[in-house]
């Protein structure tokens, strides 16, 4: 199965046009490869106006966060999507309907709800269906559990590195949040490779700071295929830094 993953977008207004740049080369390599899953592990947006103690929080500036968020991604991968398959549907072809999923991350929990009817409005107008996961949330895809991050045991804290995290799973994961790219392997009892990999953000356009003691993002997305053989994943990116 071939996926292609990506990250913290963090689409916002003032950083719609980076995001949507980075996003359209991550379409341009999913309609160009066409893979089976296409899954984004959190942090969509910002929505910074959560973190001001305010009663007007949830007017205008969310309302303007929440467009942002939704003209990025369908401008930058639903119609495209969309587009490709009408030509296929004029050419009386087979539509292209990969798994799409969407996991929320820290960023994105206060949204589920409008994320989760954007997403069901989306789903319905493209006729592909979107598998929306809550913040935290894991979701199994071909043997590979994606989540925006992994805690460890029941404490809440978030794994900081792969490898304690496939410790403690011991199974084929992939997560954001930390924004930088790591990856860790394994082998199972019948000598199957395990891995997990950590992606970077999509986009800098934000504060250079990341977690783990790094001076700056890592950015890009990841091709990912399982089955058939040994994993293979390899991280992509966008050479001339975009706008």
């Amino acid at each position: 199965m071939e996926f292609i993953c990506f990250s913290d977008l963090h689409i916002s207004p003032t950083t719609r046009e980076k995001s949507a740049y980075v996003l359209a080369h991550i379409t341009e390599d999913i309609l160009s490869r066409l893979p089976d899953a296409i899954v984004c592990v959190g942090d969509i947006g910002t929505f910074d106006s959560h973190n001001k103690k305010s009663d007007l929080f949830q007017t205008s500036e969310v309302a303007e966060e929440r467009k942002s968020v939704a003209d990025v991604l369908c401008t930058h991968l639903f119609k495209p999507l969309s587009d490709y398959n009408d030509r296929r549907r004029e050419m009386k072809k087979k539509l292209y309907k990969p798994t799409i999923v969407f996991c929320l991350g820290n960023h994105d929990k206060l949204e589920h709800r409008w994320f989760k009817g954007f997403f069901e409005a989306v789903s319905k107008r493209i006729g592909i269906d979107i598998i929306v996961a809550d913040n935290k949330e894991l979701i199994w895809v071909d043997d590979v559990c994606f989540s925006h991050t992994f805690d460890k045991g029941i404490s809440g804290v978030a794994h900081t590195t792969c490898a304690g995290l496939l410790k403690d799973l011991h199974c084929s994961c992939v997560q954001g949040h930390r924004h930088v790219r790591e990856v860790a392997e394994d082998r199972t009892l019948e000598g199957n490779k395990i891995f997990c990999i950590c992606l970077p953000a999509a986009t800098t356009d934000r504060p250079i700071w990341a977690y783990s003691g790094a001076t700056k993002w890592d950015t890009g997305w990841l091709r990912l295929t399982t089955g058939g053989g040994e994993p293979h994943y390899e991280f992509m990116e966008v050479e001339d830094g975009g706008v």
